[in-house]
C-alpha cells in the first residue's frame, strides 16, 4: 500500500487518506456504481475494468494529478 499522506478524525474514527494504487480500484469503481448518477453510467464491479485500469494510469502518470483515497478505520 501507498504511504499515508495524512491521517484524520473523524466522528471518533480514523481516516486515512493516501495515494491511490491499483488495487483500489475495485472499491472506487463498486462506489461509482452505486452512485445514483453512477448507476446507469458505470460498468459493475464484476463487469471488465479495463477501461477503469487504463483511465487510472492515464491520470496516475500524470505528474500535474494526484489521485487520493480515503480509508475509513484503517491504521497503517
Amino acid at each position: 500500500m501507498a504511504t499515508p499522506l495524512s491521517t484524520l478524525t473523524v466522528a471518533s474514527a480514523d481516516v486515512e487518506l493516501r495515494r491511490a494504487v491499483l488495487a483500489d480500484l475495485g472499491a472506487v469503481v463498486r462506489l461509482l456504481a452505486d452512485d445514483p448518477l453512477g448507476k446507469s453510467r458505470e460498468l459493475g464491479p464484476d463487469e471488465d475494468l479495463q477501461p477503469y485500469r487504463n483511465a487510472f494510469r492515464a491520470i496516475d502518470t500524470d505528474p500535474a494529478q494526484l489521485l487520493v483515497v480515503a480509508v475509513a478505520g484503517h491504521t497503517s
